[in-house]
């Protein structure tokens, strides 16, 4: 119970340091901030080789590299982006091609030579493609993640988090999602295979 308390006790005080901020966020910032302050308390106890410091270095730094993509991926989750303002760009741009098709469809009955049949189409052709590239640019921008809020891969993103902290802290292990799965199916296997062992040198 002691020990239980003794390594329990990074989790508590990081439950509390990181109680204020957004629920889901805290979830996993409270693991990596756990695991940042064992790597220390071994640090101080003397369990990493002081003749390697890089190993300590090493190890912080996956630590930090964990935690910087899982702020990534929660900057984009709470980023309250204007959804309507990027609609309403949007409407105004193709409503504004539709005046310059109409204007230019105008001057064609208007024409009198080969060049001024040709600009209009000319005229069509680079607004559409300079507002059409903007507006993408624009849409980029303001909304990164795709036009429709329900488009937002937030199940893949949560999913990369579990990977790439699954891959820090276990690299040798199968990192997709049914890896606890397999490592509760290979620890049994393990377990079953010494009396298997044993029977057959019994034979």
């Amino acid at each position: 119970e002691a020990v239980k308390k003794q390594w329990m006790s990074p989790l508590f005080f990081a439950s509390q340091e990181l109680g204020g901020q957004k629920k889901l966020m805290s979830l996993y910032m409270i693991v990596l901030y756990w695991i940042e302050r064992l790597i220390s308390k071994l640090s101080e106890e003397g369990c990493i080789s002081t003749s390697r410091p890089e190993a300590l270095w090493k190890l912080q730094g996956c630590v930090q590299s964990v935690r910087f993509y899982t702020s990534s991926v929660f900057t984009y989750l709470y980023c309250k982006i204007p959804y309507i303002y990027v609609q309403l760009i949007t409407f105004m741009v193709k409503l504004y091609l539709v005046v310059i098709a109409v204007v230019a469809g105008s001057n064609l009955r208007l024409a009198n030579s080969w060049m001024e049949r040709v600009l209009p189409f000319l005229l069509v052709t680079v607004a559409n493609c300079v507002y059409e590239g903007v507006l993408q640019i624009h849409v980029r921008l303001w909304n990164p993640l795709g036009m429709d809020v329900n488009a937002f891969p937030v199940t893949k993103y949560l999913e990369y988090v579990w990977k790439t902290t699954h891959q820090q802290l276990d690299p040798d292990s199968d990192i997709l999602p049914s890896a606890c799965w397999r490592a509760s199916d290979a620890h049994s296997q393990q377990r079953v295979s010494p009396n298997v062992e044993q029977g057959g040198a019994a034979e």
